[in-house]
């Protein structure tokens, strides 16, 4: 049913008379790719069995390409349509955007692929609810804490993920305000600019995205919590050091995006790689609530991440006025996340190791 909203209303967006019109088909659309993700990773786990992480890590890395390909692809398909129309201007705008309708039968044909694939399978193993509540009080308790503490880390990582998007867009723009030599960005320089803060937000996701799956095949369970402390504290140390490819102008612009790169790859590893790990915890510390553990990993967590931000934007026209000074701000608040692993309960990680 998720995937069916999304796919019908991102398919009338072209026929939108009114603001109104759009604010209610993206508001519908949006909640309708939200509902599919609790459900279907809570699936995606039961199917996986001992290898919940490492498809869950799939899982997680094909989601952001999706996202990523969508970004890409949609304004492209919506040119091309509006080509093909034969109008011009504003008119071929306006017919890509009701091409958009086209889309609607391949989602559907999507979204009940899906119902056949997964109409026998449970989000949970029937025994579940009744082997939680045969466990001790003092048990169940540790659990929902181990839980809450993953949750709050993942709360900081997906801040962190929208305070460095922020930084390096504004990072970006300063960058080629430097090696012009002026103080205000003109046209030519904004469209320069995003043309190095695509690939640098592009970078962020690679490091998310591979570095997830590579934790969700080759990290031992046995050092989940491990990774929780250590993981963190790599990304905090290069977002420390991405101001310092401002060393590489008044050289090459370039030659400093690269360098900054690299290092966001780096930072989206520290902060996105273990949400998959995060996923998989949460599911075999609540086996009988998987999509409510699934749902709060990823939605749950992203919808606090709205304030980073806004975060960053007071750190930098008010409080501080330094880019520096943010991405020192994005560093520590990932390092917060390292520091809350310290409590989660190693030997309750390992006991739930084979579930």
């Amino acid at each position: 049913l998720g995937i069916a909203a999304a796919a019908v209303c991102v398919g009338l967006l072209g026929y939108a008379e009114t603001f109104t019109h759009i604010l209610v088909l993206f508001l519908v659309g949006v909640m309708g790719v939200g509902a599919f993700h609790p459900a279907s990773a809570a699936t995606t786990g039961q199917l996986a069995g001992k290898r919940r992480s490492a498809m869950l890590s799939v899982f997680f890395l094909f989601g952001m390409i999706g996202g990523v390909l969508g970004n890409v692809l949609s304004p492209q398909y919506v040119n091309a349509f509006g080509a093909l129309s034969g109008e011009t201007g504003t008119a071929a705008t306006d017919a890509g955007l009701r091409s958009l309708v086209w889309l609607i039968p391949p989602g559907l044909i999507a979204a009940s692929i899906l119902t056949w694939a997964i109409r026998r399978v449970p989000h949970r193993t029937s025994e579940a609810q009744t082997a939680h509540a045969s466990l001790r009080k003092d048990d169940q308790t540790r659990r929902w804490l181990a839980f809450w503490i993953l949750y709050a880390g993942n709360v900081i990582r997906f801040t962190t993920n929208q305070m460095l998007v922020y930084l390096m867009i504004e990072w970006t723009e300063r960058l080629v305000r430097t090696d012009a030599g002026v103080e205000t960005l003109t046209e030519s320089l904004g469209q320069r600019a995003s043309e190095f803060n695509g690939p640098l937000q592009g970078s962020m996701q690679v490091g998310m995205g591979f570095g997830a799956l590579a934790l969700g095949f080759f990290l031992p369970t046995k050092h989940e919590k491990k990774a929780f402390i250590v993981i963190p504290l790599v990304g905090a140390a290069a977002m420390l050091a991405i101001p310092l490819a401002d060393g590489m102008l008044p050289r090459s612009a370039f030659a400093a995006a690269s360098v900054a790169g690299l290092l966001t790859l780096v930072a989206g590893f520290g902060f996105g790689s273990l949400v998959p790990v995060s996923m998989s915890l949460g599911q075999r510390l609540l086996p009988h609530r998987t999509s409510f553990a699934s749902g709060m990993m990823l939605g749950g967590a992203w919808g606090v991440a709205v304030i980073g931000p806004q975060i960053m934007r007071a750190i930098h026209d008010g409080l501080a006025g330094t880019l520096e000074t943010g991405f020192a701000v994005a560093a520590g608040s990932i390092a917060l996340a390292s520091v809350l692993a310290f409590w989660l309960p190693g030997r309750l990680l390992r006991d739930i190791a084979p579930h």
